[in-house]
């Protein structure tokens, strides 16, 4: 009997060869799912920044035009109360904090969410007010490139001074 004990526990206890057998299949297993994890995270990375940015350029889309569409009604509500340049559609900008525009003149009667209306080849703004229906200010725009100021000395009659002025090259 104890021969047969002591063959079963012979039996039970595995071998090294086959231990180290099972270890490298284990290894091979572990590396083998940690590869396929990898591969199915970057494909979902992949899939997911490529349909992010399919949704931002269609949202981007719609914004473009309603942006157009909101254009196109104050440039006739503008037009039946002032004579707009012809040409090249305006830049359109919104009064978003009126309070920080207040020492422009340009802006001193401006209120939130009042347009302006830039047309840069005519050189004119027009902030208009659609709350009210009304052009609240009109001025001229200079958008050209800064200038480089040329002095130009200046005598007076009673002592030599001299001044710096600013001449605009062409």
């Amino acid at each position: 009997m104890e021969n047969n004990t002591q063959q079963n526990t012979e039996e039970l206890t595995p071998k090294p060869e086959k231990v180290r057998l099972d270890m490298k299949r284990v290894k091979i297993i572990i590396v083998t799912l940690v590869v396929i994890i990898i591969g199915v995270g970057a494909v979902a990375l992949q899939l997911y920044f490529k349909n992010r940015s399919t949704a931002a350029d269609q949202n981007g889309a719609a914004a473009i035009q309603a942006n157009k569409a909101e254009l196109a009604k104050l440039i006739e509500a503008v037009g039946k109360l002032i004579v707009l340049p012809q040409g090249k559609e305006p830049t359109l900008a919104t009064v978003s904090d009126p309070e920080k525009l207040k020492d422009q003149a340009f802006f001193k009667n401006a209120v939130l969410g009042d347009k302006v209306l830039i047309y840069s080849r005519a050189q004119k703004a027009i902030l208009y007010s659609p709350s009210k229906n009304k052009i609240i200010e009109v001025a001229p725009i200079n958008l050209s490139a800064p200038t480089t100021a040329t002095p130009i000395p200046l005598a007076t009659t009673t002592q030599t001074q001299t001044t710096n002025l600013k001449i605009k090259k062409p």
